[in-house]
């Protein structure tokens, strides 16, 4: 299981993250709680799909899984932290260097 990790990783951001991520910044809001609250709900569809379905463990054991809890809200607050540091302020400089345009 150790070996998988980074393959779930790159399948659940891959997936998951990236059309979330582009869905919010249409209209960018820093550190926005509801923006995390959608980040943890998607975390926990996304990871309860690549238990089950990767790791072959029961819908009923997973929800038992202390881990399962852990892996949602973690990755939900790191992409949500990510999202609000780094990818909204590439896309306020992109929106200002065409307001300079005109």
């Amino acid at each position: 299981m150790q070996n998988t990790i980074p393959l779930y990783c790159v399948i659940t951001y891959s997936i998951f993250a990236i059309p979330v991520q582009i869905f919010l910044n249409r209209k960018p809001k820093k550190f926005n709680l509801v923006y995390l609250v959608f980040y943890i709900l998607c975390s926990f569809v996304a990871i309860f799909i690549i238990f089950t379905g990767l790791f072959n463990v029961s819908s009923i054991d997973l929800l038992k899984m202390e881990r399962y809890y852990q892996f949602s809200f973690s990755s939900a607050l790191i992409f949500w932290f990510w999202d609000s540091i780094f990818l909204q302020r590439k896309s306020d400089n992109f929106g200002n260097s065409f307001s300079n345009l005109s």
